[in-house]
């Protein structure tokens, strides 16, 4: 009696399938053709089996699906007439192309796309292996009772046969295992891109799209060790958007945070890529100038205040007036570290807000501009 509940032996019809071929090389193919003892013996045997299929062919694949149609997990497939019509001119094609090696490279790959077709719609390879066996049962009982054989023909028949059915196992499971691997490889570069993303998603702040904290001081130390040990100049800014809490009160907190991507958008646009811009917390936000002068952070800072002073942001109907106070500090021979950097600059910045706001104080005392 059948066990119903096991999944079917689907036959191995060819079709098309948008995975590789075959992984093996024209040698390995004729290797594994050598290793099951093709000669000139078995390639007449299986001329001798091809002619006399058109005899058998019908009943073979009749009785071959009949058996499947055993299975009710086979159902979807074979209880449309169409898609069962299909397979069946399918077979007949496999079949009738049986062990014609002539081409070895196209007869291969013709195979192997059996197995790539099959993986690709997730049949199990042993199911396919017992859809092999089920064949040779099927072709091998037609042969027993063909009247013009002898017992010794007989038998040189189906070891021949048996051989052709092996070898297109043989490729139909090497590309079911080059396309698991190759599915499997691609699948891992997704992974690897979705953790990329989200160790990127961890080092951003979520409103602002530029670096949180902590992975803003983590950049920064490395520009600062990195510009100590080469001797680069490297600049801090300090950058504090002026009243921020006067906008919150007064438009609304989403306004507020339309002001902070605002503001990140302009720090951005002002830096270069090899700079670090992160928010230092709530409307604070620190700039790292890499390879960057006093002189120059000078003119990169003045371009930060008056962008940010002449920009046009509307909430309900209003413009929001903005500005911001930065504090400048540059690396020295004496700065013993980065946190004495940024308090340097965050120092400046208080200096900046005591004069009056909107203004960028260097560390030194110098005014911005």
């Amino acid at each position: 009696m059948n066990d119903k509940s096991r999944p079917p032996p689907l036959p191995p019809a060819r079709g098309d399938a948008a995975v590789p071929s075959r992984s093996l090389t024209d040698i390995e193919v004729a290797l594994c053709r050598d290793l099951l003892r093709f000669d000139a013996d078995t390639a007449h045997n299986l001329d001798h089996i091809r002619a006399l299929l058109p005899d058998d062919l019908d009943a073979v694949i009749a009785d071959f699906y009949a058996h499947l149609a055993s299975f009710r997990a086979f159902d979807r497939w074979l209880a449309d007439e169409a898609t069962l019509a299909r397979l069946k001119r399918a077979q007949r094609a496999y079949l009738a192309s049986l062990g014609a090696m002539h081409d070895m490279a196209d007869y291969a790959d013709g195979r192997a796309r059996i197995g790539a077709a099959h993986e690709a719609v997730g049949l199990d390879p042993r199911w396919y292996l017992v859809g092999v066996e089920v064949f040779f049962e099927e072709m091998a009982k037609r042969l027993l009772t063909r009247p013009e054989l002898d017992k010794a023909r007989t038998g040189r028949l189906l070891i021949s046969l048996s051989k052709a059915l092996w070898f297109d196992a043989l490729l139909a499971i090497e590309a079911y295992h080059h396309s698991s691997v190759s599915q499997l490889e691609a699948l891992v570069e997704q992974l690897r891109a979705a953790e990329s993303r989200l160790r990127e998603m961890s080092r951003i702040d979520d409103l602002t799209q530029v670096l949180n904290r902590h992975y803003l001081m983590e950049a920064l130390n490395i520009e600062f060790a990195r510009s100590v040990r080469y001797g680069h100049p490297f600049t801090v800014l300090f950058a504090d958007l002026d009243r921020f809490k006067g906008i919150n009160d007064t438009f609304g907190h989403g306004a507020g945070d339309s002001v902070l991507q605002h503001t990140a958008e302009t720090l951005k646009r002002h830096t270069r890529l090899v700079d670090v811009v992160g928010r230092y917390g709530g409307e604070e936000f620190v700039i790292g100038l890499v390879q960057t002068d006093a002189s120059s952070a000078r003119v990169i800072a003045e371009r930060i205040r008056v962008a940010l002073a002449e920009s046009i942001l509307h909430h309900a109907g209003q413009r929001i007036p903005l500005s911001v106070s930065i504090g400048v500090t540059t690396l020295g021979p004496a700065t013993p570290d980065l946190t004495a950097l940024i308090n340097a600059a965050d120092g400046a910045l208080y200096r900046a807000k005591a004069l009056g706001r909107d203004r960028v104080w260097f560390a030194d005392g110098a005014l911005g501009a």
